[in-house]
């Protein structure tokens, strides 16, 4: 809270103490409203005046105006009407003393830039980057390069330190574990995820009584805590000693409830070795007594099997797929040909699209071909008509290819929802319940799946064989009923009363209800069972990731698999942490596009929430899928570039850690 009496907020606003809290109790009479403000920030104080209190805010401002006015007459003042003196001038242009402290300023923010640019340490010598500081900040030294890249072992303390102190703070944690080779080095890289307790005051009612509302707000935490190096052969058991290394060392060996990673067999073999009481996760018919969580599967990578052994399964389609893949790379290898391409393209009016060829690695990126290919079909057909040297795509290979595109299009939706970094396990039953009615639905259309049977019916198996651990699992049965936005609407209706039977008994067993009851204590969502809306407009448009893929078109496939599903079931309470949960389990969902965790923030009653938020702690935060460790590479192949291919694997690892983790980085310590 340094320099805070430096605003003229304060005027208006008391720093006071709650619970190791900061706040600002503001003096207007009357109000003596409290609002959170750990980190020294106003803008909540600013916000209260301007929406509460007016007059109090154009007072503030006026205020902000003449102090502004002054200092700048002050700076003509001392600067502009003044000539300086000799002296003065001498010392204005005297180099900065190493220990200055805008010099140690301008050495870590050198270091930040290098870090968040991935630029390489020689940057400090090119003669741009001197240029550009002799112009910018003159009486600034230029270190050499060893000088900042031993700050790169300040950063990286700091970062672990301060992430630590977040690690500590959490009861539960999930990792995500993969294995990244390059250039003859191989490495694990390990992300960790956990949900948090923040205390905050909740400003909506701030101006209609005089009363604190406090709230415990869930928050998601992740980030990555290793890309280790790895030295010996790829073993289960040379995986597992890393794995235990790391956990030691970040502490995490007691609160780790789960690992995600791919399907290979040696990273599967070595969370057994880990999480051996939980190995591949507590079936239905476990003993509660046993952890949830365990080994859990990428359902990303899952998927991505599941859509590559059913192109494989059809020999047409693979035929028709290389054809077009050889007409794009031809086209992009030709600028004539780009160039009469783009021709037809304005000719037929059509999207001036650049083709796309597909990455072998990235099944989604032959859909992205199909897809463009199929925008582009005209033009397409007249390129080829009078050139003997490309091959004809017929007519009735476009409905093959639109056939497949229509077919997989729902799997990449998929793909892209699991990747986020927000969806946990509670989404991987909704998910198999989406698959399964999308392929019932095509089974049934005839014309849909002729001519790609073969490519369908692998399809099916994959969904069934690669996700028939799913609907069993313990956690996945208990996170997707706790999640308001599925409860029990996934589940078989033959299966809704005995999947509630298990969430309860779990939920008895080992939880407690606390404080008292009342009338107020209503959920905010009550109703009939039916699935509420769709996703809003708003959140159809935002961006996702998924393998560094960009976001497909709108979510109509799931939009409309998602109104097919409601929450109709019926079983007598027999305790009160029964009844809480069944009234919960039979309420109205929350709308698909929602956040479960601001629901049990702020929605669910106060003793439900109380009762369940350990629980709810501990399944949310494992990750559906290990496409955070995907994206741990990514950055990680960028930083090593032939620019940077020298670098050691302990730098390397310590450059893509603290890229990674500059959020946590207090670069004004010390100042």
């Amino acid at each position: 809270m340094s320099g805070i009496n430096s605003s003229p907020v304060w005027r208006f606003f008391k720093k006071e103490v709650h619970n190791g809290q900061d706040f600002a109790k503001c003096l207007s009479p009357g109000c003596g409203k409290m609002l959170l403000c750990s980190t020294g920030s106003t803008s909540g104080a600013l916000r209260h005046l301007q929406s509460c209190h007016k007059d109090l805010y154009e007072e503030l401002q006026q205020i902000k105006q003449q102090r502004d006015s002054q200092k700048l007459k002050e700076s003509s003042k001392a600067e502009g009407l003044f000539q300086p003196t000799l002296q003065q001038s001498i010392k204005k242009s005297r180099p900065w003393d190493i220990e200055d402290s805008r010099s140690k300023e301008l050495d870590l923010a050198i270091v930040r830039m290098i870090l968040l640019d991935g630029q390489p340490w020689t940057m400090v010598q090119e003669a741009g980057f001197q240029g550009l500081m002799k112009i910018a900040s003159p009486q600034y030294t230029i270190k050499s390069e060893k000088f900042y890249r031993e700050k790169l072992n300040d950063v990286y303390n700091c970062a672990k330190k301060n992430i630590r102190q977040q690690l500590d703070d959490l009861t539960s944690v999930a990792v995500t574990c993969d294995i990244w080779s390059e250039k003859g080095l191989s490495f694990l890289g390990l992300t960790v995820h956990g949900i948090k307790e923040m205390l905050s005051v909740s400003e909506a009612d701030c101006c209609n009584d005089n009363t604190q509302a406090q709230v415990c707000k869930l928050e998601r935490f992740s980030t990555t805590l290793a890309m280790q190096h790895l030295i010996e052969v790829h073993t289960s058991s040379n995986i597992a000693n890393v794995l235990t290394e790391i956990f030691a060392d970040w502490r995490i060996e007691s609160k780790t409830i789960a690992i995600v990673t791919d399907n290979a067999a040696n990273m599967l073999k070595a969370v057994r070795t880990m999480l051996p009481s939980s190995a591949n996760g507590a079936t239905a018919d476990s003993n509660f007594s046993e952890n949830i969580g365990g080994s859990v599967s990428c359902a990303a990578h899952k998927l991505n099997l599941i859509v590559q052994d059913a192109l494989k399964q059809q020999p047409c389609v693979e035929a028709i797929i290389g054809k077009c893949r050889r007409f794009v790379s031809s086209m992009h290898h030709s600028t004539t040909s780009q160039g009469r391409f783009e021709k037809l393209q304005k000719a037929l009016e059509l999207p001036q699209h650049k083709l796309k060829c597909d990455v072998p690695t990235r099944w989604n990126s032959t859909l992205h071909m199909l897809q463009r290919v199929l925008e582009q079909r005209s033009a397409i057909s007249a390129f080829v008509a009078d050139r003997s040297d490309f091959e004809e795509i017929s007519s009735n290979e476009f409905t093959i290819i639109e056939k497949v595109v229509n077919l997989l299009s729902i799997f990449e939706e998929l793909t892209l929802e699991v990747s986020k970094e927000s969806t946990s396990i509670s989404y991987l039953i909704p998910m198999v319940a989406l698959l399964q009615k999308f392929l019932e639905k095509a089974a049934l259309d005839k014309d849909a799946i002729s001519g790609v049977r073969s490519l369908f019916d692998s399809l099916v198996r994959g969904v069934n064989s690669r996700f028939s651990d799913i609907p069993i699992r313990l956690d996945c049965i208990l996170a997707t009923a706790l999640d308001p936005r599925y409860k029990l609407a996934f589940f078989p209706a033959a299966e809704r009363d005995q999947k509630k039977k298990i969430v309860l008994e779990f939920c008895s067993t080992t939880t407690t209800v606390t404080g008292h009851n009342s009338r107020q204590e209503q959920e905010v969502t009550s109703g009939n069972g039916n699935f509420a809306s769709s996703p809003s407009p708003e959140d159809d448009e935002c961006t996702r990731e998924a393998f560094d893929q960009p976001p497909p078109p709108k979510r109509r496939l799931l939009d409309d698999l998602f109104s097919n599903f409601n929450a109709n079931s019926v079983l007598q309470p027999s305790s009160c942490i029964e009844e809480l949960l069944t009234e919960f389990l039979t309420s109205k969902l929350e709308p698909a596009s929602s956040d479960p965790l601001i629901y049990w923030s702020t929605k669910a009653t106060e003793r439900l929430r109380t009762s369940i938020i350990p629980l709810v702690k501990k399944l949310f935060c494992i990750p559906a899928s290990s496409v955070s460790s995907e994206r741990l590479f990514s950055i990680a192949g960028n930083v090593f570039s032939d620019r940077r291919a020298s670098l050691s694997p302990d730098s390397l690892e310590k450059i893509v850690l603290c890229k990674i983790n500059l959020p946590f980085v207090d670069f004004n310590a010390g100042k």
